[in-house]
């Protein structure tokens, strides 16, 4: 064999190799070792000796898959080349199981590799000949060969050769591999035994366990709950410590002879901690054992707190100033069951004089049908509305009212009642009337790229991808929450700290991550980010390119755990007669078992045993190893002072020319894990003793299968089902049908703390055996044990809660006006919606912020000032009340504002009730009455004065032509007189409409009338309008303001043809721009800034009142006007919002925020 290649001491230098890989310290090590020791055997000049590593990407079985070659080789030399990667073999396996020799052990698997194209010429061998080269397999991922460098065949010897040389490196692998496979085990129970206590310590509940009086057990929850900071501060104390005496006696008389007569007890009492405070705190008191007492506590603190800010929030609206009312539609007549003291305040009723009765007796016989008709329609089709009536006090006074009235309806849509809101607006309604009866009375005066982009908005929490990264990746986010959930778990964090990074120092940031495309699939996205920063250096927009390079990553991570899981034993035995006796052993051997070296050797195997372990080896263990049959099994060792140590030992035979003569045996000390898994056990039995006795319905489910592994007494009582009936039932079964999904969800994820909702946003739910459903508060906490997970879920009845909150918040939540809670400190603490839909900000920011950051964030320091004041002023006992301006989204806004102290009942303020009632058209109002009623007096005065003179002239006068020219001046005065006349109607028209309102067209239809009515007045005037493509309605009363502006263009034209155009366009959302042009000689300077401004100016015409008509119409409706005058001609533009948002939805955007979000 020595000329074919294989030297001719071949089989030493295997044996020494089969030495050598026993103290291989990793794989590669004996790797490294194989081909070093088949080089030594193997004339390297004429054969190549490599080892190939399979493709993990396809693990083999015998006889039909087909790995391919990856791209790691191990070889003697540079002669051989590396093997393609699209090399395809198969795996042929023998039929007779063989035995090697040496100290690593039998091989698991026999095997051989050939191509799957090739005609190997395999036969029962395990090596297969595929072309020139001789291959075998060594596991399931890797091959050891043998290639001719020059022509040559290979024989049987070589074949043996290689055969040894696979056995020896496998057997090698599998010890190497082993340790890591028992320390894997080990971990596991570790996080089991780590789960299940901290399941325990993080639950609500504190856990205490009692023999005698005295304390043995006690979880963190407990211990903090009572104040305490270390568990051994109550282990063996008294549980008497934890209570005053009063409440040691009551337990003692009330608790004690129930729980020894019935076995439990459940009840409230009053903890007391080492500060000397006291606390509410249920118990459950179950006896289990004799002389224990499992003791379950849970801190009822907050449940006091939110019963008691409810019922101040309830104090609150007996303090505001709108009347409050709830009736009840499921009893005859809808009849009243609540109303507040405004109610009271606002009526004249006592509250005894109105319960049971339904609202309709506050109407009178004045009240308009239109309004009743309504109001009935929007009761029968529970859907809110807002009306105003008049109603009458218990006076008999009448009084204007502002009623909203909202149904609210439970969880499954059942209607259980209609909060009602009354808002007194007689003071609006009289100042309407006296501008009418004014506004009368001066009329009959007057006359009868492959490489995609994103940006992130920072503020707005916004995200925008283009075309391109929303195709490659199938998502298209649009918040910074969507954009997070996309990324890859694995890679969350690690992208978000390098995110976070590049916003704190500005500096950009590249790198990629995994994304979750949209087909479930998983693709590498490659970033490139920069952050834009304002003048203060803060970032308010990144900006980002993206490519998908998934193809182009290679991240295969191979893990190589090398771990030192101690200790390592390892002696060598051999056969005496029919006994097995220590031939050597290493120093780990001997000092673990307490005894010398050199007495360990020569001892029977047996000594070292205990007598389970001894029959083991008696009875065939020992012949099994001399076999090559045993593989891992567990031994119990005893050491020099008879103490048991448990181990893991694996044996393989040593052989001398072919006879077994002794044992390999390598040991771990598995001590640690026994004494875990002892522990596990028993605090397994102990949690479930504790779940049982829990307060609260308790579920264990597995949430792949949904089977209910363990549940608990109260879940029982509350589903109305027997204990034995849950168990091993479906966690579906408790829910409705409609909702599994959702509930799938929570049971697959678990919860973070406590929730009342689903995904989908509806109540979490049980459903008890009759049908019926319980709403409840659900804690779900996903726990990995060594056979899966399972989830830990508890589910606390809140139904009593749910009725109660419900019926607050509606009337809470139900005033249209500003209204809020404070703590003393002016901290908000509860805001409504009204004042959420004001600010523009999210509820969640405003809750915790002080009131005038929440409403005066851009006001002066007056303003701020003025807060302080009177959240000062109230927080002593005061009430507070001034007109204020609130800066809205869009609008400042004029606000009656108030703030009132709520009281407990010490007497102390625990709340501020903050009320604001925006009054910003009710004063508009009053100011375009003052400003016309002085324009109105001016007007008129010089109007009189010119008509007194040109009288005087016309009386003396004699010549006809002066006479009539005398006479044609006094008919202008009054034609004059006439039109302004008109235009006081339609400042009426204007003044009394509110915005909410009024009645819209479509703009380019109202542009059209307008012109086509002005054609017809001035037949000489070329009159145009351009309103092709726009969209868009505006108030109807808008034709006033144009059709003055078209008059005023023709009029002041010096021709007798001039020109005017009208031109309707819409420059951004939400506004349209309607221009009037003409050429004529420019509006004069007062005209414009009336215009513009709108500030009052001495007018002497009735065309200036005419001008001033149009600012107030427009500025009425949210609008505004802007005037340009060039040598060409005039042109004014009324800006004026659409109507496509509905009324009453949200703010009015005024003329000033108008002219703002232009700029």
């Amino acid at each position: 064999m020595t000329d074919r290649g294989v030297s001719a001491s071949s089989h030493e230098p295997t044996f020494e190799l089969a030495l050598a890989l026993n103290k291989a310290e990793s794989v590669e090590d004996a790797v490294d070792r194989t081909v070093a020791c088949l080089s030594e055997v193997f004339d390297t000049e004429s054969v190549g000796v490599f080892v190939w590593r399979l493709s993990a990407a396809s693990t083999p079985s015998a006889g039909g898959a087909s790995p391919t070659v990856s791209a790691e080789l191990t070889q003697s030399d540079g002669a051989i080349d590396a093997p393609p990667t699209d090399r395809s073999f198969v795996q042929l396996t023998t039929t007779e199981p063989r035995v090697t020799t040496g100290i690593a052990g039998p091989r698991r698997s026999e095997s051989s590799w050939a191509e799957t194209d090739s005609e190997s010429d395999v036969g029962r061998d395990s090596v297969g000949l595929v072309g020139s080269e001789l291959l075998c397999g060594v596991g399931d991922d890797r091959i050891v060969g043998l290639a001719s460098i020059v022509p040559r065949a290979f024989d049987a010897a070589d074949r043996r050769v290689l055969t040894r040389a696979a056995d020896a490196l496998e057997a090698a692998l599998g010890r190497l591999r082993e340790p890591a496979r028992v320390e894997a085990a080990n971990a596991t129970q570790a996080i089991e035994f780590d789960a299940f206590q901290r399941a325990i310590d993080e639950a609500a509940d504190g856990v205490a366990i009692l023999e005698g009086d005295e304390y043995v057990y006690v979880d963190q929850t407990h211990v903090e709950m009572y104040g305490f900071s270390s568990k051994t501060q109550l282990l063996g104390d008294t549980w008497e410590t934890l209570y005053e005496t009063a409440e040691v006696e009551r337990l003692k008389g009330e608790a004690f002879p129930v729980l020894e007569r019935e076995g439990q007890w459940r009840g409230r009492v009053a903890g007391s901690r080492p500060d000397g405070s006291t606390f509410p705190v249920e118990i459950s008191l179950t006896v289990v054992g004799d002389n224990r007492i499992i003791c379950t506590a849970r801190d009822r603190t907050e449940e006091r707190e939110r019963k008691r800010e409810l019922e101040l929030k309830e104090r609150a609206m007996d303090e505001a100033d709108i009347a409050i009312q709830i009736t009840d539609p499921t009893r005859a007549g809808n009849p009243l069951v609540y109303v507040n003291e405004g109610f009271e305040r606002l009526t004249g009723y006592d509250e005894s004089e109105v319960l049971g009765q339904n609202p309709r007796f506050l109407q009178s016989e004045a009240t308009e049908s239109e309004q009743l008709t309504q109001l009935r329609e929007a009761v029968e089709a529970e859907r809110p509305t807002t009306v105003e009536l008049e109603n009458v006090t218990a006076e008999g006074e009448p009084y204007w009212a502002r009623l909203s009235v909202a149904p609210v309806h439970d969880e499954d849509g059942r209607l259980t009642n209609f909060i009602g809101i009354q808002q007194d607006v007689t003071e609006r309604r009289e100042l309407l009337e006296t501008l009418k009866d004014r506004t009368e009375r001066l009329e009959l005066v007057l006359s009868e790229t492959e490489t995609g982009i994103a940006e992130w908005d920072l503020d707005a929490e916004r995200v925008q991808w283009d075309e391109t990264l929303v195709d490659t990746f199938g998502h298209d986010p649009e918040t910074m929450a969507e954009f997070w959930s996309i990324v890859h778990p694995g890679d969350r964090e690690r992208t978000r700290d390098e995110f976070e990074t590049m916003l704190e120092t500005g500096e950009p940031t590249s790198g990629a991550f995994r994304v979750c495309t949209g087909d479930g699939d998983v693709a590498w996205l490659e970033t490139r980010a920069v952050a834009t920063l304002d003048d203060d250096g803060t970032p308010r927009k990144v900006l980002a390119t993206g490519a998908d390079v998934t193809d182009q990553t290679e991240r295969t991570e191979w893990l190589y755990d090398l771990f030192d899981y101690g200790p390592l034993m390892f002696l060598r035995t051999r056969i005496d007669g029919e006994a097995a006796v220590v031939e050597e052993c290493d120093p780990s051997f001997a000092e673990r078992l307490g005894y010398d070296r050199e007495a360990v050797r020569g001892e029977p195997l047996s000594t070292f045993y205990d007598d389970e372990s001894t029959n083991d080896l008696q009875t065939g263990g020992y012949t099994e190893a001399l076999d090559g049959e045993l593989t891992v099994v567990e031994r119990q060792l005893v050491d020099a002072e008879g103490e048991p140590v448990p181990c893991l030992l694996r044996a393989v035979p040593r052989e001398i020319d072919g006879r077994a003569v002794g044992t390999d045996v390598l040991l771990i000390d598995i001590t640690e894990q026994k004494q875990r898994e002892r522990a596990l056990s028993s605090a397994r039995a102990q949690y479930r003793t504790m779940l049982r006795a829990a307060p609260d319905p308790v579920f264990v489910v597995e949430p792949t299968s949904g089977e209910i592994l363990e549940t608990n007494t109260a879940a029982a009582t509350l589903l109305d089902t027997p204990l034995d009936e849950l168990v091993e039932g479906q966690y579906t079964d408790l829910f409705r049908t409609a909702d599994h999904e959702q509930y799938r969800t929570l049971f697959e994820g678990g919860t973070d703390g406590p929730v009342s909702t689903l995904p989908n946003g509806r109540q979490t739910r049980l459903e008890t055996a009759t049908g019926e459903t319980v709403p409840v508060e659900t804690n779900l906490t996903t726990v990995e044990l060594d056979d899966g997970p399972v989830t830990y879920g508890v589910f606390r009845d809140i139904s009593e809660r749910k009725k109660y909150t419900r019926r607050l918040e509606a009337v809470f939540n139900g005033t249209f006006q500003l209204t809020g809670l404070l703590n003393p400190d002016g901290t908000v603490v509860s805001i409504n919606d009204a004042a959420v839909a004001f600010t523009g900000m999210d509820r969640d920011r405003l809750v915790g912020s002080h009131l005038k950051d929440a409403l005066w964030a851009d006001a002066d320091a007056e303003a701020d000032f003025d807060v302080d004041e009177a959240i000062d002023r109230a927080a002593s006992g005061e009430s507070v009340r001034r007109e204020t301006e609130l800066r809205g989204t869009d609008r400042i806004a004029t606000v009656d504002f108030s703030v009132k102290p709520v009281r407990t009942d010490d007497g102390d303020v625990a709340l501020l009730v903050v009320e604001g009632n925006d009054i910003t058209a009710q004063k508009r109002q009053q100011q375009h009455l003052q400003v016309l009623q002085r324009v109105m007096r001016h007007n008129i005065r010089n109007d009189l004065n010119a008509l007194r003179g040109w009288t005087n002239l016309l009386v003396d006068a004699s010549d006809p032509d002066r006479r009539a020219t005398h006479y044609e001046r006094i008919e202008r005065g009054f034609d004059r007189w006439e039109r302004i006349a008109e235009n006081i109607h339609q400042i009426e028209r204007a003044i009394a409409t509110q915005p909410a309102d009024v009645d819209r067209i479509p703009a380019t239809t109202l542009a059209q009338r307008v012109v086509d009515d002005r054609c017809d007045r001035h037949p000489a005037a070329t009159i145009c309008t351009h309103t092709e493509g726009v969209t868009g309605t505006i108030p109807r009363l808008i034709d006033v303001a144009l059709g003055e502006l078209v008059d005023n263009a023709v009029q002041a034209h010096p021709d007798q043809d001039p020109t005017v155009d009208v031109t309707v366009t819409r420059p951004e959302d939400g506004w349209l721009q309607i221009a009037v042009t003409d050429d004529g000689p420019g509006m004069p300077s007062m005209e414009a800034s009336v215009l513009e401004t709108g500030e009052e100016s001495p007018l002497s015409h009735g065309s200036g009142l005419g001008v001033w008509t149009v600012r107030m119409i427009v500025t009425h409706f949210g609008g505004d006007v802007e005037v340009e005058t060039t040598d060409d001609g005039t042109r004014v533009v009324l800006w004026v919002p659409t109507g496509e948002t509905p009324p009453g939805s949200g703010p009015t955007v005024t003329p000033s925020s108008a002219v703002a979000n232009r700029s």
